[in-house]
């Protein structure tokens, strides 16, 4: 732990943690068991888009441009 202390104090003041990103891995991991008989990549994309997405991470350094006011 010492040697990831940085890494561990950035996460924790930072808010992060990679939950999300693991489920959804797990997720994509159990759909494309199931394309196993599936003709073509793109058909197995296409049920894990139509199961998990459309998929839009955003890192916590990133922010969303303000949209102008009508």
């Amino acid at each position: 732990m010492r040697e990831r202390a940085d890494l561990i104090l950035n996460a924790v003041k930072h808010d992060t943690s990679n939950g999300r990103v693991e489920g959804l891995n797990t997720k994509v991991r159990l759909i494309i068991r199931r394309t196993y008989g599936f003709h073509s990549a793109e058909a197995a994309l296409a049920l894990v888009m139509l199961s998990a997405g459309p998929i839009t991470l955003h890192l916590p350094h990133e922010h969303q441009p303000e949209q102008p006011a009508p």
